[in-house]
């Protein structure tokens, strides 16, 4: 073996049986891995370091680099148009995104922290030091961290295009050249495929990766590659299928936040949250404590009424009075009323932004509502990943884009827009296929707000040119785009290391 140690994260079991969590903390550690791996329940702790990069955000502001992956997802957000960050935005939006920046380079290094970990533990379980395990259970311990890896790598090469692949552990003299961007995208999939012949299909119910979740993940693959066909099969073959074990909530709420949100029957995959030394669940206090993160506008003006046509304040159903009225239920869900939260009488009045929320658009949907004001260590809500109205989406955009509009698509998007406390019409039959795509993009726009989607959308449509010099934000400063920023620079760091990697187009080396 090339690497000496493993990297423990400071978690440890609880209960691989619990109905809510199998992860708890122990002091962070190194474990020589010559004296690592000598029984199943070591193998369990190495797994549950795995785990926790899952919940790790990577990201850089005033909350710290280490903030959870529910912050981290609602800031991608704010580079698209549904929000606005006060602190930075990176330079995506001015136009000025570089190497030197602290975020891209945390992403980046912590990214490929997570697939060192990986890695390793993938190495030591294939090696005959665990020959105690049975087949099945070794490959399943296998294809749970191969599912970690092929997540991190594909969101790595969506944002860096050809990247460093690397899938056994390597000494700290390696210095390789970037992987095309097919070849890591190739490696993903052959991940994915192992991990659905290997993983068991079942709910989604303690933390551990399972088969849907699997499928899942090469569906979004697949889309991203323009793998239609790809996609429809998947949905054909498990998600429209007995074989499936999902189906969506009932309540929109519950998907993030509070105490129905674990054992949804929607979620796929999460990342724990655990709190510990290291991380803190901060999107409450970042949202409501803060205002720090804030809806656009033109998100509000995005959501429709309730009989599903669009907003406008000539519409008979607009209340001047409250424009949140009468209007697509996943508004309520998602933003705070700014009427609301502002009158005396409010159970939310003088709790968020210490009352100061004049013409401030504030994210409602990840807060629980009876913790505020929000305190650091207060809240404990999962950070969604994967979870089946996205699946239903990206069936409905393949299927639309692969045989055009027609009743599957219009029952797959009514999936998200039916579910009973939103209770949305389904779309129009009649569309013409573009029209089609188009109320899929604004339904994915609605439906997944803030959850990390709408950037990365908006990236892989080639949309950011279109969009992003339209707004204007709340400090009065218009938004620049430059189309190299459809791919971030590798970070400084990594470049200066090693002298066999390449920038990207249009950035400095260093």
């Amino acid at each position: 073996m090339k690497g000496k140690y493993l990297l423990l994260s400071a978690i440890a079991a609880m209960s691989f049986i619990s109905c809510k969590k199998f992860l708890d903390k122990v002091p962070l550690d190194k474990i020589a891995t010559d004296v690592y791996y000598t029984n199943q329940t070591q193998i369990d702790m190495a797994l549950i370091s795995c785990y926790s990069r899952m919940m790790r955000g990577g990201w850089d502001g005033n909350i710290g680099a280490d903030m959870n992956v529910c912050s981290s997802n609602a800031i991608f957000d704010c580079f698209g148009d549904n929000g606005f960050i006060k602190w930075g935005f990176l330079g995506i939006t001015s136009g000025n995104l570089s190497p030197a920046n602290t975020a891209t380079q945390t992403i980046y290094e912590g990214s490929y922290s997570s697939i060192a970990i990986f890695n390793d533990f993938i190495y030591n379980l294939e090696s005959p030091k665990v020959d105690f395990l049975q087949q099945a259970a070794r490959q399943k311990y296998i294809a749970e961290v191969k599912f970690m890896r092929a997540y991190v790598y594909f969101t790595l090469t969506n944002l860096y295009g050809d990247v460093v692949l690397t899938l056994t552990p390597e000494g700290p003299d390696y210095r390789p050249a970037r992987a095309s961007k097919d070849k890591v995208m190739a490696a993903i999939l052959d991940d994915l495929d192992y991990a659905i012949a290997s993983l068991p299909n079942d709910p989604y119910m303690n933390g551990h990766v399972v088969k849907g979740a699997a499928y899942a993940l090469k569906m979004k693959v697949l889309l991203y590659k323009g793998d239609y066909a790809g996609v429809v099969s998947i949905w054909s073959t498990y998600f429209n299928t007995a074989n499936n074990k999902f189906s969506m909530s009932p309540k929109y709420y519950d998907l993030f936040r509070g105490p129905n949100q674990p054992k949804n029957p929607e979620i796929i995959f999460s990342a724990i949250y655990v709190p510990d030394q290291r991380y803190r669940n901060d999107i409450d206090i970042t949202l409501t404590n803060y205002a720090d993160l804030l809806a656009s506008d033109d998100l509000l003006h995005a959501y429709e009424f309730n009989d599903g046509t669009p907003f406008s304040t000539t519409n008979p159903k607009y209340d001047p009075s409250n424009e949140y009225n009468n209007r697509d239920p996943r508004l309520k869900y998602t933003l705070f009323n700014s009427l609301e939260i502002s009158q005396p009488g409010s159970p939310y009045y003088g709790k968020i932004a210490g009352g100061n929320v004049t013409g401030k658009l504030i994210v409602k949907k990840f807060v629980q509502d009876e913790l505020l004001p929000a305190q650091v260590s207060g809240s404990d809500q999962d950070a969604v990943l994967l979870r089946l109205g996205d699946v239903a989406l990206m069936y409905a955009e393949a299927e639309n884009a692969l045989n055009g509009p027609g009743n599957k698509v219009i029952d797959a998007v009514q999936m998200v827009r039916g579910r009973a406390d939103v209770n949305m019409p389904p779309l129009p039959v009649g569309l013409s296929k573009d029209a089609m795509r188009d109320r899929i993009r604004h339904e994915r726009r609605i439906e997944m707000a803030f959850e990390g989607q709408r950037y990365f959308d908006l990236m892989r449509w080639r949309l950011m040119g279109d969009i992003i010099p339209r707004i204007v934000d709340p400090n009065g400063v218009r938004r620049v785009w430059d189309n190299k920023n459809y791919l971030w620079p590798l970070p400084t760091s990594a470049l200066s290391k090693n002298p066999n990697l390449t920038q990207n187009a249009g950035y400095p080396r260093l």
